[in-house]
């Protein structure tokens, strides 16, 4: 079944590459394997920006209405 499996990939890349993808798994304390599979994730698969601003949207309007139930005198969110 497509999507279920594992493939291997071996890549040749300088150095310098090798030293961020290094320094990147370290700082986020994960493999290089997933730091390499999150980039290029985001290069083929990139996330849809209209799908990010909805969250971001979603996330004000939930803020802003914990906002007006700590503070009702607050100004409310124009439309």
């Amino acid at each position: 079944m497509p999507g279920h499996g594992r493939s291997l990939l071996s890549v040749r890349m300088p150095d310098e590459i090798a030293d961020l993808l290094e320094q990147k798994a370290a700082e986020l304390q994960i493999s290089k394997s997933q730091v390499a599979l999150m980039a290029l994730k985001n290069l083929l698969k990139p996330p849809d920006p209209a799908d990010e601003l909805s969250e971001v949207k979603q996330q004000l309007a939930t803020l802003a209405a914990a906002m007006a139930r700590i503070s009702p005198d607050l100004p409310q969110r124009r439309s």
